[in-house]
């Protein structure tokens, strides 16, 4: 068993559910910008100035898009492929997001590279003795480490 596969719940195969299901009928779809993370931005006034976010576990990448709309540099990630290629393709012509396939316990992220972590689907997948290393793993991608504010009853995570 790997670190990755010891390290999270039992969760469903998400690279199957990406190919088989549209994710419009998924429960985590949401078209609208996620009320709670725009509260946290107008709240911390947190303006996009250059700034680089990480949506973790894009899914549907439906937040990374309203956070470009915001003025934010976006960078999606998921564990699943076949997620990250479903949002290649529909926001192609879309500027200042990319999206990578990526197993944020085992990253190919670079440390320093983000403003902020947007985290609505990752951080409840994993096992509670898992939870304090899980963040301090997300905050060596981060630029400034100051700042975290979780949520996880409500599944928001803003770092």
């Amino acid at each position: 068993m790997s670190e990755s596969e010891s390290t999270r719940k039992d969760f469903p195969d998400w690279e199957n559910l990406y190919k088989s299901q549209s994710v419009e009928t998924m429960p985590w779809y949401n078209e609208r910008f996620d009320s709670d993370l725009e509260r946290e931005l107008d709240q911390r006034k947190i303006i996009a100035n250059g700034k680089k976010f990480l949506d973790l576990g894009t899914g549907p990448a439906t937040q990374a898009i309203w956070l470009v709309k915001r003025g934010f540099s976006v960078i999606g990630s998921d564990l699943s492929e076949a997620a990250i290629n479903r949002t290649r393709k529909v926001y192609a012509s879309e500027k200042n997001v990319n999206f990578i396939a990526d197993d944020i316990v085992n990253t190919k992220l670079k440390s320093n590279e983000f403003d902020y972590i947007f985290d609505r689907g990752c951080f409840h997948h994993h096992h509670m003795h898992f939870i304090m290393a899980f963040v301090l793993l997300l905050k060596t991608v981060l630029i400034c480490r100051r700042g975290l504010s979780f949520r996880p009853s409500q599944n928001l995570g803003l770092i």
